[in-house]
């Protein structure tokens, strides 16, 4: 048997794909957070060449397009997977603490409403084993 442990990113993307769903049934269409935005890859002047990527071989986005508040969870986590990879691993619960912080920070910074910071916590809750 192989056997892995999902990433903090896979429960990220679902608990974020289980809010949008929450969110569209609570008829939340108009929440700033909930705007669909998509990744872009970096620019010349971050690169250095006048026209980056412009082969047939262009490198993926790093995220596919989502809700604004998902992608700005999942930017959270990519920087404390980067600059506190030793304090993310060494936290219990891992993996799902650090998507479960990115995700709060994301829904109070995009002002959420309550329903949704209430079905984020069910769902960790349930995820972690009543812990959180």
């Amino acid at each position: 048997y192989n056997l892995a442990s999902p990433s903090p990113m896979e429960f990220l993307f679902r608990l974020v794909a289980d809010l949008t769903a929450e969110a569209k049934m609570a008829g939340l269409d108009n929440w700033d957070g909930l705007v669909k935005v998509m990744p872009t890859t970096p620019s010349a002047s971050i690169s250095g060449s006048p026209e980056p990527y412009s082969d047939p071989a262009t490198p993926p986005l790093p995220f596919a397009p989502g809700p604004r508040f998902g992608l700005f969870a999942a930017y959270l986590m990519e920087l404390g997977l980067a600059y506190a990879p030793e304090e993310v691993y060494s936290v219990s619960p891992m993996p799902i603490g650090l998507a479960i912080a990115a995700l709060r920070i994301s829904l109070e910074a995009y002002s959420a409403p309550n329903v949704l910071l209430e079905g984020a916590l069910r769902r960790a809750e349930l995820l972690m084993g009543e812990e959180a």
